[in-house]
């Protein structure tokens, strides 16, 4: 009897512990990956994101820290890339983890505050829309990119840079 005791707390332990570790790399992750980003290494950082979402998914990590992840993948997707619609996905995911999640205002552009306030809206109205990929649908994608340019031809807009402030984070004045 005391064997299996012993046994279960051995166990829960380990599991709290692996949990832990789980959040830890998440969250080293993340910011490795928002450094690259701000240091214009768009594929590495989506790389780190998307191996911090992977991390998050295996290991249980929930909450603020998934929201956290999916927000940085959809800044990195509309600051760094110009994938609105991939991005306002991104967007809708990190609300419904957690919906008091904030854009950080050192990686944020107007543009990426307007994909996050319609991901707002729509995560607000349910409209979520259980597509594995919001860029997937020409339609609505277009309607998003009509939103955020103002009607203009957003081929023209595909790669994004970051915002000026992140180009200059560290920079040394004149």
């Amino acid at each position: 009897m005391v064997a299996v005791i012993a046994a279960v707390v051995i166990a829960g332990s380990t599991g709290r512990a692996s949990a832990q570790g789980a959040l830890q790399q998440v969250l080293d992750l993340n910011r490795q990956g928002m450094e690259a980003y701000m240091n214009l290494e768009l594929e590495q950082a989506q790389s780190l994101l998307q191996r911090a979402l992977q991390t998050a998914q295996s290991g249980g990590v929930t909450g603020a820290p998934l929201a956290r992840t999916y927000l940085n993948l959809g800044v990195v997707a509309v600051g760094g890339f110009g994938d609105n619609g991939r991005g306002m996905n991104f967007f809708v995911q990190a609300l419904q983890a957690d919906s008091s999640i904030q854009l950080d205002p050192l990686t944020s552009t107007p543009e990426i505050q307007t994909v996050f306030q319609l991901a707002r809206q729509r995560a607000g109205t349910g409209g979520g829309g259980g597509r594995g990929d919001a860029g997937d649908d020409r339609e609505d994608g277009q309607a998003l990119e009509d939103t955020v340019h103002g009607g203009h031809d957003s081929t023209k807009l595909r790669r994004r840079r970051p915002p000026r402030t992140a180009r200059c984070a560290g920079a040394r004045p004149f």
